[in-house]
């Protein structure tokens, strides 16, 4: 910032910077302050005779041109004050008092002084921290560990500082879990930001479509691919076949008889994710044919021994043994029928008779609902845990409790009860009896198993609550927050002072709630003063609290130059008489009366308190 004083005369000018002066003679004091763009004093003395001063005179941040000019390079807070310009030639002297005044503005953060934020292990942070003020504060942050870092920080690429105050975590593990804060400064003042971040880790996530229908040639090998993201890194759950690291499921000559869906369970500690591969494969039936040609009658003698070959094709295939044993390859239901064995000889003959029945085919098991579940439970409530299971032959279903501790068959305790279709029931959930359930299902073809997680409601507890009154400036948008915890996730609701509620998030009207629970109050006046009482709900319970808003004023400026100006509950007249309408105690403070003309201007302060 370069601050020049002017000064027209052909005289010896001098400038000095005053302190303890009194009382400004009327018609000598002219006014400087900082102008954006065109930091420029000027003050201009006549003198009939002398000579011209030096081009530029002076050292450091301080020179005197030959036009009176005083300039005053980077002007800062320490060069306010009064500065007594003197004009002196033969006959005689003037002088010239300038009152400078360096404006600046404290640093402010924008978004309030509170967030709360929550990242992915293993993903890179971005928490933004936008600072206004004047001169333009610098940013730094203090980090998680008490370590300090700025933009002009160097040495560790994994955290950094970017240039408009944007604090960037590379990839951010739960190490890097805690409180984070922004720190903007300038000279006229300091405002900060606190950042809670939490970490958490990824849930897993299948790439392949969820659900996909795959048809298959008998007798060929098939791979049904699975690939899953992470973190930490999931457990495949697959009960057929091959199943390769990456998740591929090898089938090989694979049969009609393995057609049917093949589920593929990625399970981590914080979530699951399933893809369903329809496989048909379809059943290749071909009329038989007899391979060996017809023979011409063959001339032997009593006794000797006779083998007519009769080799066929076709599928299903039947083969008959030497041994008499028959055999049919890919049996079904069709198959159903009485077959009968007839041996004969010269002697006679005999016979067996075999009724064959194919029943439906077996069948592993498979959960009706085959994904992990979080189940919220009330305290004191009871709350049922389900597990149906379907296959064939039934499954056997059992059940682990959090301590470990593994129950087949039924359970019948004051604590705990199944039912008939799998059910889990817990009488009085409490903390003691939160945590990881397992259901596991098993028959000859197959084992599986699923994940509930019991937590059991927490009553909102409100983080956010005022020490004091929140005070706001008429005008102004404020502020109103209400960060709240339980489980499960608390809904928030505003009662403004006027008895309305707001219950759910909304925008475009003068009250807007948020969705982490903030009211913001947009263009703030008197008539929004009162209490504001927050609640934040859940199954488990209530919890509120009460701010009281205070409206500043808004140091604006009235003035004559437009008749009867109103501005909140203020009034003023064209004779300069300030009224007050329906004072409150948020209107106390100083009030400064102005009166100025081409001669000069004086001014008084008077200090209001209403009770």
């Amino acid at each position: 910032m370069l601050l020049l004083l002017f000064l027209t005369a052909s005289v010896l000018v001098i400038w000095a910077k005053q302190t303890g002066l009194g009382k400004v003679f009327s018609g000598t004091e002219q006014k400087g302050r900082e102008e954006r763009g065109s930091d420029v004093l000027r003050c201009h003395a006549l003198a009939s005779a002398g000579t011209d001063a030096p081009e530029g005179r002076g050292q450091g941040r301080w020179r005197v041109f030959a036009n009176g000019t005083l300039a005053i390079a980077r002007a800062g807070l320490e060069d306010r004050g009064q500065y007594l310009c003197t004009a002196a030639n033969p006959h005689g002297t003037a002088q010239l008092l300038v009152t400078l005044s360096v404006v600046a503005y404290p640093p402010r953060i924008a978004g309030g002084r509170w967030q709360l934020l929550t990242a992915h292990s293993g993903k890179p942070v971005a928490v933004a921290c936008r600072a206004e003020g004047r001169p333009p504060p610098t940013i730094a942050w203090v980090l998680a560990n008490k370590t300090h870092v700025s933009d002009s920080s160097t040495g560790n690429n994994d955290v950094r500082v970017e240039p408009d105050g944007t604090l960037i975590i590379k990839e951010a593990t739960v190490y890097d879990r805690g409180l984070y804060t922004c720190v903007a400064r300038n000279p006229a003042g300091t405002d900060t930001l606190v950042v809670k971040l939490q970490v958490v880790a990824a849930p897993p996530a299948i790439l392949e479509e969820k659900r996909e229908r795959v048809e298959g040639t008998m007798g060929e090998n098939l791979k049904l691919p699975c690939t899953v993201t992470g973190n930490p890194r999931p457990a495949f759950v697959n009960g057929k076949l091959f199943l390769f690291a990456n998740g591929t499921l090898h089938l090989s000559t694979i049969a009609p008889s393995d057609s049917g869906n093949y589920e593929c369970i990625a399970t981590s500690s914080t979530g699951s994710d399933r893809r369903v591969v329809t496989l048909v494969v379809e059943r290749r039936d071909t009329l038989p044919k007899i391979a060996t040609a017809s023979q011409e009658m063959t001339r032997l003698n009593f006794g000797d021994k006779l083998l007519l070959n009769c080799t066929a094709t076709g599928e299903p295939k039947i083969v008959v043994h030497k041994n008499g044993t028959l055999e049919i390859r890919n049996i079904r239901p069709s198959d159903t029928a009485e077959f009968i064995c007839v041996a004969r000889n010269d002697g006679g003959e005999s016979m067996l008779v075999v009724q064959l029945e194919v029943v439906e085919m077996l069948r592993r098991p498979t959960f009706k609902n085959p994904f992990n579940e979080k189940i919220i439970a009330k305290p004191g409530k009871a709350t049922t845990l389900n597990c149906s299971v379907d296959g064939n032959p039934p499954p056997d279903i059992s059940w682990m409790l959090p301590n470990g501790t593994w129950f087949s068959g039924s359970i019948k305790t004051s604590q705990f009860l199944t039912g008939s279709h799998g059910t889990l029931t817990i009488s009085s959930p409490d903390t003691a009896k939160a945590g990881r359930y397992r259901c596991a299902a098993k028959n000859k073809v197959g084992y599986i198993e699923k994940l509930l997680i019991v937590e059991v409601g927490q009553k909102p507890n409100i983080l956010t609550r005022p020490a004091g009154p929140v005070k706001g400036i008429s005008g102004e948008s404020l502020s109103l927050h209400c960060l709240s915890e339980g489980s499960p996730r608390p809904r928030t609701a505003w009662t403004l002072p006027g008895g309305s509620v707001l219950e759910r998030p909304q925008l475009g009207r003068k009250h807007v709630l948020l969705e982490n629970g903030t009211l913001l109050i947009r263009d703030a006046s008197i008539h929004d003063r009162g209490d504001y009482v927050c609640r934040a709900h859940n199954n488990a319970g209530e919890s509120s609290v009460t701010v009281p808003v205070v409206i500043l004023p808004d140091r604006s400026l009235l003035s004559t130059d437009n008749t009867g100006r109103a501005s909140g509950s203020q009034l003023l007249h064209p004779s300069g008489t300030l009224l007050i309408q329906n004072p409150q105690p948020s209107d106390s403070g100083a009030y400064k009366c102005t009166a100025k003309n081409h001669l000069g201007s004086d001014f008084t302060v008077t200090y209001v308190h209403i009770i």
